[in-house]
């Protein structure tokens, strides 16, 4: 068997190399959660419902595991400079490849805001930060400059009252007196009635002297 010449052994030592290499090099680019190539191929959109920001993305197959912050801001009617907008609210959480959403709440109606989806942790100072690098997409709107408005809180929930038992009010036991029975007729005590007795008296006076005359004798 011939032996390989020093050129020869060069080329295959170089094409092994290369083919050790390209592998480790795939492997780090994928394993890396600031790969440039997952934050490029990443879509995103956010769509405002009401008082409600809603961000959807979708994370590249490959890419580790990503954190992602949906933020709201108050901000100036004119929205900038970036060093006076105020945080309002945010959402923050760790995202694997794939379609995901989150959502913010947005300052009261007509309040000039910012949205901004961020790789990342939130911001609080925008100034200090690089869009180019870390900002996925923003939305801005309203015309109010609300920043100065203090947020009120949700009014707590009112105790249900008791419910009130009415009891029934107890029967009341009436006893009846039972009444005198009703005269036939009524008492007269009028002219007639005192004659009548008049008459009645004398009649027995006159009888009971002729009954005495007649046992005693004319002398009675």
């Amino acid at each position: 068997m011939k032996s390989l010449s020093i050129s020869t052994k060069l080329v295959l030592l170089a094409a092994i190399s290369i083919g050790m290499l390209v592998p480790m090099t795939s492997r780090a680019a994928a394993q890396s959660p600031d790969s440039a190539a997952c934050k490029a191929q990443t879509v995103s959109s956010i769509v405002v419902n009401g008082n409600t920001a809603n961000a959807t993305f979708t994370i590249p197959a490959g890419c580790p595991l990503q954190e992602v912050s949906l933020t709201s801001y108050k901000t100036p009617s004119t929205y900038f400079p970036l060093s006076q907008q105020k945080m309002h609210a945010f959402t923050t959480g760790s995202y694997t490849a794939g379609t995901h959403t989150a959502s913010v709440n947005l300052p009261g109606e007509d309040c000039a805001y910012q949205v901004d989806l961020f790789w990342g942790g939130p911001n609080t100072v925008l100034e200090d930060i690089d869009y180019s690098s870390v900002v996925m997409a923003y939305k801005l709107d309203g015309s109010q400059d609300c920043r100065n408005q203090e947020e009120t809180p949700p009014a707590a929930p009112t105790a249900p009252e008791a419910p009130v038992t009415v009891k029934p009010a107890a029967a009341a036991i009436v006893k009846e007196t039972p009444s005198a029975p009703a005269p036939s007729s009524l008492p007269n005590t009028g002219p007639g009635s005192t004659a009548a007795i008049f008459v009645g008296v004398s009649a027995l006076g006159s009888l009971a002297y002729h009954m005495l005359r007649r046992r005693f004798g004319a002398s009675f």
